[in-house]
């Protein structure tokens, strides 16, 4: 149940960043620092989607490896999209250097999801 609300918060607040951002960054931030907020807010959204579909999965077919996926998610929205949206409003170079940080804990709960996936479903065709 928690990997849903989850999922429902970090919808909530990819909403609300994207609406921010359309109706009151975009004439006060440079073309390129819009960019990289609307970057931001996509991988948000996608990987809050991510978050609800493994959940499902899980929810289903419980495996460690769907939870150690929403996790990585999770690290991922704040490290990747948190690090962005902070470069683009402030342009703070320590913001932009984090961002790899998240698209590595992305790709990891993608990786967590292939292997979880792997073992949840071999056993069912083995069965």
């Amino acid at each position: 149940m928690r990997s849903f609300v989850l999922a429902g918060i970090a919808g909530f607040f990819a909403v609300f960043f994207g609406a921010f951002g359309s109706h009151v960054l975009k004439s006060m931030l440079s073309e390129k620092s819009f960019s990289i907020f609307h970057t931001a807010n996509q991988y948000h959204f996608w990987h809050t989607l991510a978050i609800f579909a493994v959940a499902i999965l899980r929810d289903k077919y419980p495996h460690k490896f769907f939870t150690f996926s929403i996790s990585f998610f999770s690290v991922g929205l704040i490290l990747f999209s948190g690090s962005l949206y902070l470069y683009a409003i402030y342009s703070q170079k320590v913001f932009a250097m984090v961002a790899p940080l998240g698209g590595t804990a992305f790709m990891v709960g993608w990786l967590f999801l292939i292997l979880g996936s792997i073992r949840v479903f071999s056993k069912k065709q083995g069965s």
